[in-house]
This record gives C-alpha cells, sequence and structure tokens, in this order.
C-alpha cells in the first residue's frame, strides 16, 4: 500500500481527476436516496412472514390508527357529528408516491359508534318471540337528549363496545381506522397516511372549536410511531451531523492548532458521507432507523486516520525534512498501518452483511462501502493537499520544540505500570471483566417500535392514554385452525375459546374478542337479557352466525369456518416482556382448548419479537466472523498467529465491557444496540495495530523490548489519546438523538471508545512486553544483513524456507573483542557461523586465517567430537549464531531432506579445509 501512496505522492493531478469521477459519479445518486421510517426491515423473509400475509389477506388488515376522543359533551350532536365525519373521511383519504401515480386509498375498514351493529332482543307488546335487532348502533345523529341517552345506554350495554369504541364512563370514544399494507416502493407511505389522517383531524378540531366544544382529540397506531420515527431520524441527520463536524472540529483544532489539521481531516470526512450516501441511492438503500448513522460514524471514525497521518507528517517536517520528503515518509511509514486498520474496521461492518436481517445486513454493506471509500479519499486527498497547501507553522516548529512534557511523563507512568505494576493492572481488569459478565448476563432483547421512543414522547404518552381509558393501541391475533371445514362452529370449540380468553382477560392483556364474544351477547339477548344465559349455547350457533354475518365478523371467522381468530388488544411495552406473555398464551392454550386444534400466534409484533431472538444469534455469529477475520489479516500481514492473537486480546476487553454497560446501565440488545459491539471491535483494533507495527519497527533497531515500547509509546500516546476522544466523543453526541436505540448505542459507543483507549494504554504494552511478538528470525535479521546467511556455504542450495529452519533452531551469541569464542584442546560439538564482524584463527599463539561474516568454524569437532585444534578470537565485536549436534539430530529426524543437504554441504567445507591445509603443507 506505500507503493500506491508514494504513487499518489508522484501522480497527484491523475489522482486527484480519477477520485472527482468517483465523486462525482456517486454523488449523483444522493437525490435517489430515500428515507425509510418503517421498521419492517427488521421482520425476517421466511415462513412466518409469509404466513402473517396470508392471514392478512383471510381476515383482514390488522395495521389501525386510532382516533381518540374525549369530552365531557361525547353524546351531544357536535361531537358525535365529528365522529360519523372521521368515519367516512378516513375512508376517503388517498395517498401517492409520487404525483404522477394512481391516488391509493390506504384505509380499508373503519370501526366507530357510526359503523358498528347493535345486538339487542326486542319483544313487541303482545308477542313471546323474541326478535334480535342488529341493525346501525347510531343511525343518525339524535337530535334530543332522550336519544343522546338511549344511545349511551346501548354503546355502554355492550362488551363488544365496551373497552374498544366507548369508553366505561362515556366520555371517550375511538375511531378505529384499519391500514393496508404500504405499495412496493412506497417508502413515504406512513408519513403520508398519518399527515391525511391529522389533516382530517385538524378539520373536526376546528369544528369543535368553533362549536364552543372542548374535546382533546390525536391518532395512535403504527402508522403514526413509523411517521414520528421518521422525524426523528430527519432530525437527527440535521442536527447530529452538523454537531459532529464542530466536534471533529475542536478535537483537531486542540490536538494540532493549525488550520491545515482542521480542514484536511474535515474534508475527507466530507467527501466520504458523499460518496457514501450516493452509493446507498444507486444500490436502492434507504435512510433508515439503522442506517442514519451512517455519516457520522463515516465522520467520526474517518478522522482517526487523518489524524495519525497528519501527526507523522508533523513528525517527518519537525526532523528537519523538506515537506514532499516529509510527504513521502509519511506514506512509507504510515502505509501499512492505515491499509491495516481500515482493513480490519472493514471487516468489522462487512461481517454484519452476512445477518439474517435486511436492515442490518444493509447497514453493515453500507457502512463498509463508506469505509471503504474513506480510506481511498483519505490516502489521496491528505498527501494532494498536503503538496499544495503550506506547511503549518506549527508543524515547522517542532524542530526546535523537545517532546511535549505530558507525553513524556505519560510514557514513563505507562512503562513503570507494565513494567512494575503489572499484576496490579491484570486483577483490576480481571475485576473489570468479572462485573462485565455478571452485567451481560441480564441482558434482554427489544425490538418493539414504540420501545424506540422516550418515555416522555407524545407517542408513548398518547398510548398509553388510549390504554388507560379505552383498550392498548398494540394487537396480535390468535389464529385457531379446525383442520376441517365448518370446524369453528364446534359449540365445544367455542366455548373452550371462551375460558381461554376470560383466563387471558386476568393478564396483562387489555381486550380479548372472538366470535365467542358475539356469539354469547346475540345468545342472552335472544333470552331476554338474561345473564344466565350469557355463555356460548351448545347449539344453534349456525342461525346465530346467520344473524351476525357481516364485516365484523369477516375479520374473526374464516369463510369455510375451518380458522378462527381471536384478537388481543394490549399496551405491552418491550419485545422482551411481550415475548414471554407470548410463551405463557401458549402454554395456556395446550390446557384450555381441544387438542385437534392447532394454535399460531401471528402480527406484526410477534415477528417483531422472532427478529429479537435472530439479532441475539446474529450478534454473536457477527462478532465471531468478525473477530476471526481480524486474526487472519493481522496474522497474515505480521506472518505470525501471535500476532494476531495478541491484536485480538486487548479488544476482547472494550468488547466484553461493552456488553457489561449494557447490563449495568439497563440497556437492552435492540437493533440499534446490537451492533456496538461489533463496530467497536472493528474500531478499537486500529489503535492496537498502530501501536503493534511502532513496536515491530522499533524493535527493528534494538533487541531491548522496554525500549521499543518506551518509543512506541511515545510515538503513539497523543495520536492514541486524540483519536479515542474524537470517537468517544462523536458517539457521545448520539446521545441526544430522541431515538432511544440511537440514544443507546451512542452511550455504548462512547464508553466502549474510552475502554479501548485504557485497555490499549495499559494492557498492551503488558502483552508486548511479556511475549515476544517479533521472531527469533526478525531478532536475528537485526544482527545480521538476511544476505550473509543466505550465501554462506553452509547453506548453499538452500531454499529460504530450508535454511530458516535450520538457523531457528540456533542459539544467537556475543562476543567482545579479544574474547576467545573456541579454545584449542577442549571438547564440545558446537560450530559457529559468523553474522557480524571478524574473527581469527590462532595456532600456538600464531595468527592465522581471518574469519568475516558468512563464514563457518568448529566444524569439525561438530562433525567428530574431537578436541579443538586451534584458537578462535574475536578481532572485534562480533554476533554469532551457534548450531549444536543435537540440532542436527532433529533435523535429521524431521526434515530428513534438509539434514541430507547440510550434512553435504558440511563435507564439501570440511574438503575444501582438508584440501587447503594439504596444499599449504607441501
Amino acid at each position: 500500500m506505500s507503493a500506491l501512496m508514494l504513487w499518489i505522492v508522484r501522480r497527484p493531478v491523475v489522482a486527484s481527476l480519477l477520485l472527482l469521477a468517483f465523486l462525482i459519479a456517486s454523488g449523483l445518486g444522493v437525490p435517489k436516496l430515500q428515507l425509510d421510517p418503517s421498521i419492517d426491515g427488521l421482520i425476517l423473509d421466511d415462513g412466518d412472514k409469509a404466513y402473517y400475509e396470508e392471514i392478512k389477506r383471510t381476515f383482514g388488515d390488522d395495521t389501525v390508527v386510532v382516533v381518540y376522543i374525549k369530552s365531557d359533551q361525547l353524546f351531544s350532536v357536535p361531537v358525535l357529528k365529528t365522529v360519523e365525519n372521521l368515519t367516512y373521511n378516513l375512508r376517503d383519504i388517498t395517498v401517492r408516491s409520487n404525483p404522477d401515480t394512481q391516488p391509493f386509498h390506504p384505509i380499508t375498514d373503519v370501526r366507530s359508534l357510526s359503523t358498528v351493529n347493535r345486538i339487542e332482543g326486542q319483544r313487541n307488546e303482545g308477542d313471546e318471540e323474541i326478535s334480535i335487532d342488529t341493525t346501525p348502533l347510531m343511525d343518525g345523529v339524535p337530535t334530543d337528549e332522550a336519544g343522546f341517552a338511549a344511545l349511551k345506554k346501548r354503546a355502554l350495554k355492550s362488551e363488544l363496545f365496551v373497552g374498544d369504541i366507548i369508553a366505561k364512563d362515556g366520555k371517550t370514544t375511538a375511531v378505529n381506522a384499519f391500514v393496508a399494507s404500504a405499495p412496493q416502493g412506497f417508502l413515504a407511505y406512513d408519513y403520508k397516511v398519518a399527515d391525511a389522517v391529522e389533516a382530517v383531524l385538524d378539520q373536526e378540531r376546528a369544528a369543535l372549536q368553533k362549536a364552543g366544544i372542548k374535546a382533546e382529540i390525536f391518532s395512535v397506531g403504527i402508522p403514526v410511531a413509523k411517521s414520528d420515527l421518521g422525524r426523528y431520524i430527519e432530525r437527527d441527520m440535521k442536527v447530529l451531523v452538523p454537531l459532529s463536524l464542530l466536534l471533529i472540529f475542536g478535537v483537531l483544532a486542540i490536538s494540532f492548532r493549525t488550520p491545515t489539521a482542521v480542514m484536511l481531516p474535515m474534508l475527507t470526512g466530507t467527501l466520504s458521507v458523499i460518496a457514501a450516501v450516493g452509493v446507498m441511492g444507486w444500490m436502492g438503500y434507504a435512510i433508515n432507523l439503522i442506517s442514519n448513522i451512517v455519516p457520522l460514524l463515516l465522520l467520526v471514525i474517518g478522522c482517526t486516520e487523518d489524524i495519525y497521518m497528519l501527526s507523522e507528517f508533523a513528525d517527518e517536517v519537525g526532523e528537519g525534512h523538506p515537506k514532499l520528503q516529509a510527504i513521502r515518509n509519511m506514506a512509507v511509514k504510515s502505509g501499512l498501518a492505515i491499509t491495516l486498520t481500515s482493513v480490519t474496521t472493514i471487516l468489522g461492518f462487512a461481517s454484519m452483511a452476512t445477518n439474517g436481517i435486511a436492515m442490518l445486513r444493509e447497514f453493515g454493506i453500507a457502512a463498509a462501502l463508506g469505509l471503504f471509500f474513506n480510506f481511498i479519499i483519505t490516502i489521496v486527498v491528505i498527501p494532494v493537499m498536503l503538496r499544495i497547501l503550506p506547511v503549518p507553522r506549527r508543524f515547522l516548529e517542532r524542530r526546535e520544540q523537545p517532546t511535549a512534557h505530558w507525553v513524556v511523563r505519560g510514557t514513563e507512568i505507562l512503562i513503570g505500570w507494565a513494567t512494575h505494576r503489572k499484576k496490579t493492572i491484570i486483577a483490576i481488569l480481571g475485576g473489570v471483566l468479572t462485573l462485565s459478565l455478571w452485567g451481560a448476563s441480564t441482558i434482554i432483547v427489544n425490538t418493539d417500535l414504540i420501545g424506540m421512543f422516550e418515555s416522555d414522547a407524545p407517542i408513548v404518552k398518547n398510548m398509553d392514554t388510549l390504554a388507560k381509558d379505552l383498550s392498548g393501541g398494540q394487537a396480535f391475533s390468535i389464529v385457531i385452525d379446525t383442520h376441517r371445514q365448518d370446524g369453528a362452529k364446534d359449540p365445544q370449540l367455542l366455548q373452550a375459546m371462551l375460558r381461554f380468553q376470560q383466563e387471558l382477560e386476568r393478564g396483562p392483556f387489555d381486550k380479548v374478542v372472538s366470535v365467542a364474544n358475539y356469539l354469547k351477547s346475540i345468545h342472552r339477548e335472544a333470552n331476554g337479557g338474561d345473564p344466565a344465559f350469557d355463555v356460548v349455547p351448545d347449539k344453534g350457533i349456525a342461525a346465530y352466525l346467520m344473524l351476525l354475518e357481516g364485516k365484523d365478523l369477516d375479520r374473526l371467522l374464516e369463510s369455510t369456518y375451518q380458522r378462527t381468530v381471536i384478537v388481543v388488544r394490549h399496551n405491552i411495552s418491550g419485545s422482551w416482556n411481550l415475548n414471554r406473555e407470548i410463551e405463557k398464551v401458549y402454554r395456556l392454550a395446550e390446557t384450555q382448548l381441544p387438542k385437534y386444534v392447532s394454535v399460531k400466534i401471528t402480527g406484526q409484533a410477534v415477528l417483531f419479537n422472532k427478529a429479537a431472538d435472530q439479532m441475539a444469534i446474529d450478534q454473536a455469529s457477527n462478532l465471531v466472523q468478525g473477530a476471526v477475520s481480524i486474526f487472519v489479516v493481522i496474522s497474515l500481514l505480521f506472518v505470525s498467529a501471535k500476532a494476531g492473537l495478541l491484536a485480538m486480546l486487548p479488544n476482547l476487553i472494550p468488547m466484553l465491557t461493552t456488553f457489561g454497560f449494557m447490563g449495568l446501565l439497563d440497556i437492552p440488545l435492540s437493533p440499534g444496540t446490537c451492533m456496538v459491539s461489533v463496530i467497536s471491535l472493528g474500531i478499537a483494533v486500529d489503535d492496537t495495530i498502530h501501536i503493534m507495527a511502532g513496536f515491530h519497527k522499533n524493535l527493528k533497531s534494538t533487541t531491548d523490548q522496554a525500549l521499543a515500547m518506551e518509543h512506541t509509546l511515545r510515538d503513539h500516546l497523543a495520536p492514541v489519546l486524540y483519536s479515542s476522544t474524537a470517537l468517544g466523543l462523536g458517539f457521545s453526541l448520539l446521545a441526544f438523538s430522541d431515538i432511544s436505540s440511537t440514544r443507546d448505542f451512542g452511550i455504548l459507543g462512547s464508553l466502549s471508545m474510552f475502554a479501548a483507549a485504557g485497555s490499549e494504554l495499559l494492557f498492551t504494552p503488558i502483552l508486548l512486553l511479556s511475549t515476544q511478538l517479533v521472531s527469533s528470525w526478525d531478532l536475528l535479521m537485526v544482527r545480521a544483513n538476511p544476505a550473509v546467511i543466505a550465501s554462506s556455504p553452509l547453506f548453499g542450495n538452500f531454499t529460504p524456507a530450508e535454511y530458516k529452519r535450520i538457523v531457528l533452531l540456533g542459539v544467537l551469541e556475543s562476543r567482545a573483542q579479544g574474547e576467545a569464542i573456541v579454545k584449542k584442546g577442549e571438547r564440545s560439538r558446537e560450530m559457529y557461523l559468523l553474522l557480524d564482524g571478524k574473527a581469527e584463527v590462532m595456532r600456538e599463539g600464531r595468527q592465522g586465517h581471518i574469519l568475516k561474516p558468512g563464514d563457518i568454524f568448529g566444524e569439525m569437532a561438530f562433525v567428530t567430537g574431537e578436541q579443538r585444534s586451534a584458537d578462535v578470537m574475536a578481532r572485534e565485536d562480533v554476533s554469532l549464531l551457534r548450531i549444536d549436534h543435537p540440532v542436527l539430530e532433529r533435523v535429521q529426524k524431521r526434515f530428513p531432506r534438509i539434514g541430507c543437504k547440510l550434512f553435504l554441504n558440511i563435507s564439501q567445507i570440511l574438503s575444501r579445509r582438508l584440501g587447503g591445509e594439504i596444499e599449504s603443507t607441501a
């Protein structure tokens, strides 16, 4: 990657034109981007969803907008006229996806005092038989007090109406408008439906106000909630993104104190957002509950790499390098680390591309693409702009200024802790992780739409008011399949259903209605209203059903009478709570209903609950995928599995503490928070990589690990703190969102970033100082040129992999000038390869052959085990590789082919030595 960055430095015009072309092409997709306020993308596209759609086609739409009307003068002409007007005006609402499309009628049915039918037994004077009156409850608005009183009495008399369209106190009524599913691609559907309903309500509010009637009127329901959610998303986009720019401005201004260092990250971040949002538009993705944070993520995460690159450039300029050379050095030194950190972060997000939930899958893809664009934009814009702009005076002043005192002092403290307080830090980390694991064990899952709002949000307050005065604004359906035609007419089944419903109403549910309620009501009225007959009869079901035929019954009974539905209204908040209650419903159904029927509970909330389970599964899967991907990439680039493992360990700490924070702060696993741990893993590993890369580089100039770590921390302490601060504060901005899941994401993201910084600066040095990150081969290369080993006659005809195996089994040694390496007369089966310096063969005190790097000696005693025939002295400080005879035996056993080649080379060396001695004797 350094080569690519150097090419950009050499060809700034070409690189800039290519980038500009891409930005224009991607930017053209921005107008295509739409806002999707729904959370339908959380529903798994599986058999349960297909079943739900089939139930809707059979029994009608179950999505309802409830218009709540409360007035002390409910039974008066103006208010009842409002009920009537709403009933018909809501039916006439039309919406269009755009001006060119046909108008669509979203309201498929309306249930109110104006539309429901009464069930009353009537006996004319002198007649013994009772007739059943099923005419409309309100056949026009009454005109006198007697009419109002009669209507109120009839409405409050029926259990079918009380709690549904009329409150017990007679002061509140509801108009229930059933809403059709959105046409394909109509993302603004809920917006437009909610706005159209509100426009109708405004007319009636004005009419009542004009009539001098005090009334409270509002609408609630899933479409209204989705519309409010969409407006909150828009608000977050308009407010939080600019705030993030100001935040980055502040962090960079404090970090570098120069306009150039402030402007460039903001430029790369803004261009990255344009590119990502544009490509999302081209791909048909929408801004939704989760993807709305993509722009902010790009701005916050993207600036971290800018900070590292600008820090490197400032250091190069501060060391006295000319601007162009400083840019080249920046490209070479930061190329690998920048590439690696970008790849690991992208992989963290990309792991979500396999998520089973469409909304999370699209977020992972969009964020991964956006970060890839940010990487490309950064490596082009930063070098090019640094060439164009003058070198900041602040950077030039570094030549005269020593390293900041706080950096020096901070480094000393961290090194001291890593070397002398290792056990204390590990014990503290152990305590933190234990507490985190306990907190994580208390996490619950929540995908509830209403749960996305704060408790003081208007939609939440209105839902609570509706539930208090009438019944909850949420519902699910219990579908009972008898598996035979007319099976739902069975009196025993209907009686069991009624007992089942009565048990349900003793629980947290507000109203439970089925065809059994209608049948017992008509049976009671057919018997003069006698409460003793308020039961499902043993016979006459078919006749009663003929009297009840109509839309109300169509929502509860299949036309073939094979299946029937129990509708359960509630105001239970949180999918975790609702899941528990639904499990109880299933268990109760097993004991209350006949064994031959099958029971299946369905509805939007049920499907969202299933998504909650899938989220928990995918959370674990994505974490494993992300961790494995990052481990593999780091292991390959450092050519060491140990390096991959070391990079992962410090980043398990912020990941686990994130789960701990969730449990301790009672933050649920939701669509917004389920991705925090994956994201924190992908981001937090960046600082680890920078520290490891710096440590790896410093170890190539010294074998003193403590000294190498000191240099590493001195170089990286400030960038780590600056980038972590930018990330932590950037995520904290989301805490100002009106969407609770987004707010929770911001809190957790901020805490995890600061936890990651602490882990990197405290735990990573301990790990690196306690473990040999650099291999024996790397340490050997610090003390010898690889060419010396490769050209040695000992390894003639060896491949690099073959001689590396032999060398790694040897022992590195050093001797000072004048020190004896081997002594005449001693016995030891060892031979030496001279790596650095010069040595001399001494026979009886006389100077002999001079040995240079690459030469070997002691091979005769190594092979035969006889006494040494000469002394070998170091003429200057030397480095040596000692190979013991047991090494050869291990090589022979494990690698016979290499052993044979090594024996051959030793034989050739001995032959040449012997030949030389014979010639000198002759």
